[in-house]
């Protein structure tokens, strides 16, 4: 019984030692589990640590990338812009010059046409003063030869009688001479009569009072004023009735 008693006592030593021991290792393994769990705790938050310091770098890239994709479209649209603004200014200086240029060669042009109608009109001038040259020329000498046929007319009164051949003659080489003297003094004066344009052409003929008056049979006072009565009629003005009628 004593012996029992002491087998006894022993297995409760070892059972104490054994939990003790149990509760050894369990303290050490939840120290263990415990260090893990700290372990993958501390761990955890420094991945999430790192996840969002990539996260803010990778935020930070990107707002970056987007400051210089936005900057590159600025510059981009201010190159483009000035681009534009380049060629228009070339277009308006290219089309300035253009017009500039139309317009010193039309006013080249311009003053070629004045300076050739200036010469043909200095042309026709110079012709027209020769042709009254020749005119005035071939007058002369027909005058020098119809003023001896009609002094030679005189009767032995000296008074002179035209006959109206003579009078068709005379009024036939002034009007060749003088560009169709009489049609354009009928023109220029419808109410003259067919003896008042007879008149006017021995005065172009330059005629002196004095065979006037013998042609006529009448005064050099009376050759005076029937000019000045034509003058009136033809209302000729700023000049004598002979200037008049030597520039028609």
């Amino acid at each position: 019984m004593y012996g029992n008693l002491r087998d006894g006592k022993r297995e409760n030593a070892y059972m104490r030692k054994y939990i003790l021991s149990h509760d050894s290792l369990s303290t050490e393994r939840k120290e263990m589990v415990i260090g893990k769990i700290q372990d993958m705790q501390e761990y955890k938050l420094q991945r999430e640590r790192a996840n969002k310091a990539e996260m803010e770098t990778a935020h930070h890239k990107l707002i970056f990338y987007r400051m210089a994709v936005a900057l590159g479209l600025v510059i981009l649209v201010l190159l483009l812009l000035l681009h534009r603004i380049r060629t228009h200014k070339q277009k308006l200086a290219e089309e300035l010059k253009e017009s500039l240029w139309l317009r010193m060669e039309e006013s080249l042009k311009r003053k070629e046409a004045e300076v050739a109608l200036a010469h043909e009109q200095e042309r026709l001038k110079q012709q027209e003063i020769d042709r009254l040259h020749k005119s005035v020329e071939y007058y002369r000498q027909l005058n020098a030869i119809t003023l001896p046929s009609l002094l030679r007319k005189k009767n032995s009164q000296g008074a002179l009688h035209l006959t109206e051949d003579e009078w068709d003659i005379i009024q036939q080489n002034t009007d060749t001479c003088f560009d169709r003297f009489t049609i354009r003094l009928k023109e220029h004066c419808p109410q003259l009569t067919e003896e008042e344009l007879r008149f006017c052409c021995l005065v172009k003929m330059d005629l002196p009072l004095s065979l006037l008056s013998e042609i006529y049979h009448i005064a050099k006072g009376s050759i005076s004023r029937r000019k000045m009565r034509l003058k009136e009629k033809m209302r000729i003005e700023n000049c004598s009735f002979d200037e008049f009628i030597a520039g028609f």
